[in-house]
Formats: structure tokens, C-alpha cells, sequence
């Protein structure tokens, strides 16, 4: 009888020993995956403070410096999803049905519908930053004109928990100096910093 109770002792401690270093183990915190079809629903300007972007009038903007912040989202969301559209899509009037894919083989795939345009202009991933938390988005993207891919950081990356929106803030986002001029011309790319939410595609 001692030897049972002993040895259901030992047992007792044993899987209390167990619960207590196993609740100690550190979650592996999971890699968001945003793979699916996103359209751009808005964007705010960071940084230049002002944005001069030369013939604004040709998008139907006001052509004047546009200041970073709240109070010109509007324009800045224009401008930013017209420089995604204009990608795919040759016709501004078909700018509004843009929309891109990032597929789970982490390519960037450009899409207009109106003119069944769906071209692979890129590539994705998810990093961890220096807290080894998974906020990085990178995005490689191959533009007409442009011999290297163009490079744009979102950091402060975060996927809602429904998954139907994404946030960030990209850096490194091109622009160009003039909108009378391609992107690829001489001198016309300047580089802006960019608050962004995207939304999922049903």
C-alpha cells in the first residue's frame, strides 16, 4: 500500500512538473497571410510635407502642394491607387475596377478587369522586425520602364482578425514628379511615405 501511494505521489508531482513547463513554453506567434485579392480603400500622406506633384489637373485634382495628414486623403488616395492602376490598367477610366492579388506563392499579380489585363509584376513576403514580431511587409514590384524591381517597405504591417482589411505604413512608395510624364522619364520619380488600408475583395 506504501509503495502505491508512493508511487502515485511521484505521479502527481511528475504532471504538475509537466503542466508548469509547458505553460512556460513561449507561443510561436503565427506568419499573417494575406494572400487573396485586395483593393486600395484609402491613404494618407506622410511624408514629403507638402507632396508637389506637377499637372494635378490632368487626374482632376487641385493643382496645388498637397500637405501630409488627414484633411487630404482623399487626393493622395487618388493619386496613390491611380500609380497602382495605371500598372495594369491603360485607360484611366478603368482605374476604379483595379485590384491586386497576392497569391500563396507569393507573387504580386496586377489586375484590370476592364481590360482583362492580370500580369505577375512582383513578388511578397511577411518579415519580423526588430522585436521578432511579423509587421514587415515587403513588396518587390516590376514597373514598365524600370530596370530593377522597386522596393516598398510597409511597416507597422497588421491584418485585422476577421481578414478583411490590412494597415501600414509604406515607405519608399514611387511617385512621379509630373504626371504629364511616365515614371520611367528622366527625373520624374520621386519616393513618398504613405499611411494605407486595404480592403478584401468579397
Amino acid at each position: 500500500m506504501k509503495n502505491l501511494f508512493k508511487l502515485s505521489s511521484i505521479l502527481l508531482v511528475g504532471l504538475f512538473l509537466f503542466q508548469i513547463s509547458c505553460s512556460d513554453d513561449p507561443e510561436v506567434e503565427q506568419v499573417p497571410d494575406p494572400s487573396g485579392s485586395w483593393q486600395l480603400t484609402s491613404a494618407t500622406l506622410v511624408s514629403p510635407n507638402p507632396l508637389i506633384v506637377a499637372n494635378l489637373a490632368a487626374a482632376n485634382l487641385p493643382d496645388a502642394p498637397i500637405p501630409a495628414g488627414a484633411a487630404t486623403v482623399p487626393i493622395i488616395t487618388a493619386l496613390v491607387g491611380g500609380a497602382l492602376a495605371a500598372v495594369g490598367c491603360t485607360n484611366p477610366a478603368n482605374y476604379g475596377g483595379f485590384f491586386l492579388d497576392l497569391t500563396a506563392e507569393k507573387t504580386l499579380v496586377f489586375n484590370c478587369p476592364a481590360e482583362s489585363v492580370s500580369d505577375e509584376s512582383g513578388t511578397w513576403s511577411i518579415l519580423k522586425d526588430t522585436d521578432g514580431k511579423y509587421t514587415i511587409f515587403n513588396l518587390s514590384v516590376n514597373l514598365e520602364g524600370i530596370s530593377v524591381p522597386v522596393q516598398i517597405t510597409v511597416n507597422d504591417f497588421a491584418l485585422s482578425a476577421d481578414g478583411k482589411t490590412f494597415t501600414g505604413t509604406a515607405s519608399g512608395y514611387p511617385m512621379k514628379n509630373d504626371l504629364a510624364f511616365d515614371l520611367s522619364a528622366a527625373g520624374n520619380a520621386q519616393f513618398i511615405t504613405t499611411d494605407m488600408v486595404f480592403t478584401k475583395m468579397p
